[in-house]
């Protein structure tokens, strides 16, 4: 390209603004020019009336001699800057011929070329990407659904919420079995939920089974035992209010005798025995409530003095 200015600055854009700053600098020229005429007239005639001799005013021309010299100094440094601006502007302007421009066409074509080409290559990346996220998710779901199954099946508190709880915290970063080792470290120390305060009053009597005898009359006198040391009352924030274990057992005792009798009938694993009466003391209820929620207030009341013995 031998002595052609470098291929940005030959855009017609630049040549514009380039144009442009030639005319401002070439009207600065003018100006700092007439202001260095007018500062070496003053300081020719500061010059002239310290030759004079005149005793009086030598010390005050001396000094307007001085600040005359520094101004005009600084004013053709400065008509000196603005005079090379000027001509290294017309000198990119003169080597930005059409031959550089067409340099500048071709070049600045490559480069929109190998930009479709790095964008092209993006979307591609951005689709397989997306698409082993998408495995990642899938094969996290898998090793978080075989690994909670393997901790559910060895663990002994496999049917316990908070047990489950602090074992799927840390899926699927860690395994269920190094979660549970971690959150088990940290006590809870906040309000357990109600019903799992209520399946630990089965969980605590069937824990005092005698588990030599099978007799179900036995096991059943075990949950009857463990709900009625369930005091009416309890402390809460240094006050006794009542408590919501022995208002729901009390309110709910027809449906507590038939969980605790039908599912000890059943051949359930040991273990899931508590689990599995407290929930189908839940389902009892909702379907008593749905059931009262379709008969009318005269039905209800008959019900309820049925219930108690006084019908």
């Amino acid at each position: 390209m031998g002595n052609a200015v470098p291929l940005y600055q030959a855009s017609e854009e630049n040549l514009r603004q380039m144009n442009q700053d030639i005319v401002f600098r070439q009207s600065n020229v003018l100006k700092l020019e007439e202001e260095y005429r007018i500062i070496e007239n003053a300081l020719s005639k500061a010059n002239e009336a310290i030759l004079s001799g005149d005793s009086a005013s030598t010390a005050s021309d001396k000094a307007k001699l001085s600040k005359f010299q520094n101004d005009c100094e600084t004013s053709k440094e400065q008509l000196a800057t603005e005079i090379r601006i000027v001509e290294d502007l017309q000198k990119r302007i003169d080597n930005a011929n059409p031959q550089t421009l067409g340099w500048a066409k071709e070049a600045a074509d490559k480069e929109e070329a190998e930009l479709a080409r790095l964008e092209a290559l993006g979307q591609d990346l951005r689709a397989e990407i997306a698409q082993l996220e998408d495995r990642y998710e899938d094969q996290t779901a898998g090793f978080s659904q075989q690994d909670l199954l393997s901790f559910l099946s060895k663990h002994r508190s496999r049917h316990n919420p908070r047990a489950v709880a602090m074992a799927i915290a840390g899926l699927p970063r860690m395994s269920c079995r190094d979660s549970f080792e971690l959150c088990h470290r940290y006590p809870f120390t906040g309000d357990p939920h109600p019903n799992y305060e209520r399946c630990q009053v089965f969980v605590r009597a069937w824990n005092r089974r005698d588990k030599t005898s099978t007799d179900p009359e036995a096991r059943t006198q075990l949950f009857q035992d463990e709900i009625r040391k369930i005091p009416e009352t309890r402390l809460y924030h240094d006050e006794r209010v009542r408590n919501h274990l022995w208002e729901f057992f009390n309110a709910n005792q027809n449906e507590l005798e038939l969980a605790i009798r039908s599912q000890l009938r059943e051949n359930a694993e040991l273990e899931r025995v508590p689990h599995l009466i407290f929930s189908r003391l839940l389902k009892t209820i909702r379907g008593r409530i749905a059931g009262e929620a379709g008969i009318s207030d005269l039905d209800r009341v008959i019900a309820e003095r049925r219930k108690t013995g006084n019908g």
